[in-house]
């Protein structure tokens, strides 16, 4: 009789000894993986801040070049260097949200009206590492490094004055429409859009004006090419979903 009990106690011993096993390498996987993607996260997150890092030395020389030897260049670079660490910290951290681009953006803006009101001299440069800065954007987005904010939005949290403001009045014109599309996979010319849109002179600054001061679009630099801006990328891109969601003859 005591042989038997002592079997069973084995039997039942083995059982919770290898259910206890299950238990502790579910945990490994679980605490693994964990860290897989913890590690993952980090080296994605480093990536993004290495590119930054090693942009900035072009971004830097191509704004001195537009600077044109100005005598204000060792007071001006350090705020250009300023700006650009500041999205390449928030990369590294893993916080490359839209808020946080919009934070840079808004305090640059306001540096370069500053800017404005000095020289035309600094409203070149200040456009110039816009531009980088907005290149740098786009090419984050597309590697999958920036994150949105918005993912969560509802229909009752969508901002009115903002949306009859953007959509309503920058696309309130065909015309105006026909040049973000032709802006959306190149940058073009004031020549070049006059020739696409039948547009003359003042009539298609008037548009181009519009589309520039809802942020759709930019100038390179004075009198240089047009181009589409990431705002004005995303929306086009949206609008094609409207288009396939309102059954719209194309």
């Amino acid at each position: 009789m005591s042989e038997l009990i002592s079997e069973s106690s084995s039997t039942s011993l083995e059982k919770e000894i290898r259910a206890l096993r299950l238990e502790l390498n579910e945990f490994r996987n679980e605490v693994t993986t964990g860290k897989t993607h913890s590690l993952l996260n980090e080296f994605k997150n480093q990536c993004a801040g290495d590119f930054l890092n090693a942009s900035l030395g072009n971004n830097l020389n191509s704004i001195r070049n537009e600077s044109n030897e100005c005598t204000m260049w060792d007071h001006c670079e350090p705020v250009f260097t300023e700006y650009f660490d500041s999205l390449s910290g928030f990369a590294i951290k893993g916080e490359l949200s839209d808020d946080n681009v919009s934070s840079i953006r808004n305090k640059f803006g306001q540096m370069k009206e500053r800017a404005a009101e000095e020289s035309k001299k600094c409203l070149n440069c200040f456009q110039h590492a816009e531009t980088c800065f907005e290149t740098q954007i786009e090419m984050l987005q597309e590697m999958g490094f920036c994150k949105p904010d918005n993912g969560d939005i509802q229909v009752q949290d969508l901002p009115e004055d903002q949306i009859s403001i953007l959509i309503g009045d920058a696309l309130s014109s065909a015309a105006r429409v026909q040049i973000l599309k032709a802006l959306h996979d190149d940058a073009k010319s004031f020549t070049a859009l006059s020739k696409l849109t039948k547009l003359r002179g003042g009539n298609l600054l008037f548009h181009l004006d519009k589309l520039q001061s809802k942020g759709l679009i930019r100038q390179r630099e004075e009198r240089g090419e047009y181009q589409i801006t990431l705002q004005g990328l995303n929306l086009m891109n949206s609008l094609i979903d409207v288009t396939k969601a309102m059954s719209f003859r194309v």
